[in-house]
């Protein structure tokens, strides 16, 4: 499957059904988000990543925590892409579509960090 273009309504879903995800695992997951950080093409700086990096940091075997929390969390890789965790494989996306995608992407799960982030402090 090529894409060609995902809208933003695309990528809402996406990370929409990724915060699910997370929340049954870890009701307070976006309070460990370093936001400056964030980049859902690296295996340590997504969310996933940094989330398994604070809680396992001590662990000698960790190499990769996104793989890590896959597993823990029994997320198949290969539908990693529908809760927005990583981008689509890259063969499946137009090379100029690539960076933006991304961009997308962590924009979004950044939106939803700070607005989870702003309601706390509101309650």
């Amino acid at each position: 499957m090529r894409i060609n273009a995902l809208t933003d309504a695309d990528i809402k879903v996406y990370v929409a059904n990724g915060t699910k995800v997370l929340d049954e695992h870890d009701p307070e997951w976006f309070n460990q988000i370093d936001l400056a950080r964030l980049d859902q093409d690296s295996c340590f700086d997504c969310i996933l990543g940094q989330l398994f990096m604070t809680k396992e940091r001590d662990d000698p075997r960790l190499r990769a925590p996104y793989f890590c929390a896959l597993n823990k969390w029994h997320i198949a890789s290969s539908s990693c892409y529908t809760p927005g965790f990583i981008p689509f494989t890259f063969e499946s996306i137009q090379n100029e579509d690539q960076e933006a995608y991304l961009k997308q992407l962590n924009d979004e799960w950044k939106r939803v960090i700070l607005e989870r982030r702003q309601q706390q402090e509101q309650s």
